[in-house]
């Protein structure tokens, strides 16, 4: 039942993700003041996944360093972007029913980005970042199911076992009734030399008795 709440789960995540996985643009407080963000949002995952996931694709661009909870790229290249350098400024909002708002604001050098006054750049920038989002949802699901397919085999091989210790008993049983008709035969077959055996011992103790009386006539 678990697991198949989990699949059921893991569908309603994939429609929730294809609707969910855009980039739209804010604002965020950073370290350089409150500035213009693309934001995204990344239902269900964990916020450690998250964090590690965030911080792997901003090292894609330069040296990343953690200041205060803020994710930061200083000097940043990136062959799509061209020869300019830039800046990232990133953070995680963790979400009360599950996963995780990302905010990534980026100076261009003298202004942040935004999408009216550099809308190529805004859409190359919005494309990459959700590209990463569908990426890491994608990740996440799959150590999840890979997680969850190792319980299932778990319990299906404990569940083996357990049909397999039932053929055992009852092969035992079967041993055992067997063992008990034999040794019931045996008990019978145990009476009867018993009587046998009794008649014997009086027809040897009449011989013993009239040679005794034989005996007493000579003396």
């Amino acid at each position: 039942m678990k697991n198949l709440f989990f699949l059921l789960s893991i569908l309603f995540a994939g429609t929730l993700f294809s609707q969910t996985l855009r980039v739209n643009e804010g604002s965020q407080s950073t370290v350089k003041g409150n500035q213009t963000a693309l934001i995204i949002e990344i239902p269900f995952v964990s916020e450690e996944f998250i964090v590690d996931d965030l911080k792997s694709y901003l090292k894609e661009w330069g040296k990343c360093k953690e200041i205060k909870g803020e994710y930061v790229v200083s000097l940043g290249e990136w062959k799509d972007y061209g020869s300019k350098l830039f800046d990232v400024y990133a953070h995680v909002e963790k979400q009360k029913n599950g996963g995780a708002t990302l905010f990534f604001s980026i100076d261009l050098g003298g202004a942040f980005l935004n999408s009216n006054d550099h809308s190529d750049k805004y859409t190359l920038f919005k494309k990459s970042i959700e590209a990463f989002g569908r990426n890491s949802a994608s990740k996440w699901i799959n150590n999840e199911l890979e997680k969850e397919n190792k319980i299932l085999k778990s319990l299906e091989k404990e569940q083996s076992e357990l049909e397999e210790d039932k053929v055992d008993f009852e092969k035992e049983i079967e041993d055992y009734k067997k063992r008990i008709e034999e040794n019931q035969k045996k008990i019978q077959e145990n009476i009867s030399n018993q009587e046998k055996q009794k008649n014997t011992i009086k027809t040897q103790a009449s011989k013993i008795e009239e040679i005794e009386k034989k005996k007493k006539e000579i003396y």
